[in-house]
Order: structure tokens, then sequence, then C-alpha cells
């Protein structure tokens, strides 16, 4: 029987690994085979291995350590010979990860879809911030389409969107740090009642973590393999949103994405990924997936929008002159478990 999963099906080394033992992976055995399993273990919550060995293409010393661990912990031992598990990838452990990523594979596609692409031309925006053109000590009103909300800043916020910063290593090589800025842009966009909280400190100052591989954002498993591995090195309880600075596979022209779920029979709260490569002009990309962590998915300039007409100045959109929150997309934010009580 052929490998079914997406990942390794139509591998030829993988396949021979199925059937034959002369073809079980070793340790010291190098190939881009090879990277396919140190992702499918990392997909299915097992350890991360070194960067080294996933640029390099072999079987180490972190990938023999990660196969050991893994197979230990899921039991995969032939008892015909052996009493405890061993460090190679044979004929069992090639079908269990096959049968598990070929699960993942049919449970769906990610919570959004959206990835705020930018919708018209990426051209710079030329417009004054709304603080700036109405005056700083001003709340903006604007009666189309809907009522922006803009931040006065005359008192400190009573409440706060709880959110906390993770960057993978690869990531920072990107310069990924940079996207703290982001906090403010959206920031600004808030009322003067409710302000982002990062809890744990800045994206500059946070450590950064292991994750070494490039991740294909329309492939949940993906998603999620780097979801588990952000979990380890950080525990979170529901009162703040995860956000991640990761870097999505060149091709990929999303600049942020939202998932969370279902994912091999366990529910995840929705999470927020940030590509660290790309970097929006106006800076809201974050704003715009929070709102799509309160569940909604259909954006304010799209034509099945419940609105009479479009907004496309909303940051609910994706175009690329956004300026504002719409009034009721504040409220499905402050219906979220990460808002709360500012401690301030």
């Amino acid at each position: 029987m052929p490998l079914l999963s997406k990942l390794f099906r139509g591998d030829t080394r993988l396949e021979a690994c199925l059937i034959n033992d002369s073809a079980h992976i070793t340790p010291g055995t190098k190939g881009p085979f090879v990277n396919k399993i140190q992702r499918a273990i990392a997909q299915l919550g097992g350890d991360i291995v070194s960067q080294n060995e996933v640029d390099s293409q072999t079987y180490g010393p972190s990938t023999t350590s990660s196969v050991l661990n893994f197979k230990r912990q899921n039991k995969i031992v032939n008892f015909i010979y052996q009493s405890t598990a061993d460090n190679i990838v044979g004929k069992m452990t090639i079908a269990f990860l096959d049968s598990r990523l070929s699960q993942l594979d049919a449970a769906g596609k990610r919570r959004c879809d959206c990835g705020d692409p930018i919708g018209s031309a990426n051209r710079p925006l030329q417009k004054a911030s709304i603080k700036s053109s109405l005056g700083a000590n001003s709340a903006a009103l604007v009666s189309s389409p809907s009522q922006v909300v803009a931040r006065p800043n005359l008192a400190l916020p009573t409440h706060v969107l709880r959110m906390s910063w993770q960057i993978t290593k690869l990531a920072e090589r990107a310069n990924g740090r940079q996207h703290d800025d982001m906090v403010q842009s959206c920031d600004d966009l808030l009322d003067d009642d409710t302000m982002i909280l990062t809890i744990g400190g800045p994206l500059t100052n946070i450590p950064a973590f292991d994750y070494p591989y490039l991740i294909n954002t329309s492939v949940r498993s993906d998603n999620f393999g780097l979801l588990l591995a952000a979990k380890k090195v950080k525990p979170m309880f529901s009162d703040t949103l995860r956000v991640i600075v990761h870097v999505f596979e060149s091709n990929s022209q999303e600049f942020g994405f939202t998932d969370g779920g279902s994912y091999d029979g366990v529910n995840y709260t929705p999470f927020v990924v940030i590509n660290a490569a790309k970097r929006r002009t106006d800076r809201l990309t974050l704003l715009h997936e929070m709102i799509h962590a309160t569940g909604l998915l259909v954006h304010d300039d799209d034509s099945q929008s419940p609105d009479s007409f479009p907004d496309k100045s909303s940051v609910f959109s994706i175009n690329d002159q956004r300026d504002h929150i719409r009034p009721e997309h504040l409220e499905r934010l402050k219906k979220m478990p990460w808002f709360r009580d500012s401690p301030i």
C-alpha cells in the first residue's frame, strides 16, 4: 500500500522504507526525505531538531533523539524482536507517521483563509493619520460607512487586549523583530477606553525559539506544528492571545493568518501568526487578525458583506488604505477572553 499523506505521498525513498527492511532510515542518512520525517514529527508535537540538520537534510544527533523520543511516547516497538523503541525509521514508524498525517490532512482547512493580503495596488499610503488630521485630542466621527473610532489619548485606558509575542530564530534572522511597531499602529485605532497590552514584554526583547521549517500556510499541520513548538516554549492561558512571528514559504502572499480549533483530537484557542518577511504599509495586520480571532470571516470590503456598501477603509478590509476600526468590531473584541480590565 502506498503512502497516503500529503507530506509523504510519492516519495520513493519513504515508500521503500514502508516495504523493505534494507531501506530503513538510520542515523547518518542524508536526503530530502529526512526533512520530511523531521517535519512530520514536529507536526505531531514531537521534539524539534537542529537548524543545521534541517538545512543539511541529515539524520544527525538531534533527529536521532527526536525519533527515539517520538517512538517511546507512541510505543512504536516491534515486540517480535525488541522490547524497547530504537532510533531508526522502519516500516512501523513510517506507517504510523503516515497514518497520523493522513488523518490530519482530512481534518479540514485552517480557521480563516484570509492572510490579510493587499486587495489593491501595494502603494504607500497618501493620507495623514486619523489622529494627526483631526487633532490628537479629538475623537474622530465619520458618518459613512460607519462611525470611526480613534484614540484621543486623553487618559489612561481602563481596558486592555492582552496579547503575547513569540518569535522563532528563523524569523529573527529575517528581521522579524521589526514587527513590534504593529502594536502602536493598531493601538492608535482603538478607542480611548482600550489599548493593546503585550504580556511578557515587547517583541524586541523576548527570546527566540527553534522552529527550523518554513511553513506553507495552507497546510494546517504546518501551522499547528509551529503552534505546538511555541506552546512547549511558552504555555499560555486563554486570557492572552498568542501571536507568533515566523517565516512563510517564499511564494506566500500572506502577511499573517489566524488559526485555532480542533487539531489531532485537541481543541486549541485562536492564535495569530505574522509573516516575518513581509511588512504591510499600514502596519495593521495584527488588529485585522485579532478581529478574525473573534470568529468573524467576511471582510468589510467583501461583496458578501452584510452591509449595503463595502467599507474599503476599515481595518477589517484587505484594501491598502485602512484607517479605522468599526464600532461593531471593537465590540466583538471586547467580548473575547483576552479583553480585560487594565492593570494600570
